[in-house]
């Protein structure tokens, strides 16, 4: 977090493949910010999210400067996120 903001951005609700990043970032209980863009509506010509996904396509995960297109390749970096931090971290990988 940065001044009290979530660093984690997500665009895009209201499809299966939108759940799946809001359903992991909940589970492992990391702030974010959630966008509203509906696929196939006037959101997704926000000036903001047309930047970061030119092909026009949700979900969109922000981490600082990355930025990751794809539902599934959005897991590991929540879960990276998770894993810094020191509570969270396993002990030993058997």
């Amino acid at each position: 977090m940065t001044d009290g903001l979530p660093r984690l951005r997500l665009w895009g609700v209201g499809t299966s493949r939108t759940l799946r990043p809001h359903w992991l970032l909940a589970e492992l209980g990391l702030p974010y910010e959630c966008r509203e863009v509906l696929p196939r509506s006037s959101s997704m010509q926000d000036p903001a999210f047309r930047a970061l996904a030119p092909r026009g396509k949700v979900p969109i995960l922000e981490d600082g400067h990355l930025v990751v297109g794809e539902s599934g390749a959005g897991s590991p970096t929540a879960d990276r996120t998770c894993w810094e931090k020191p509570s969270r971290s396993p002990t030993s990988c058997s």
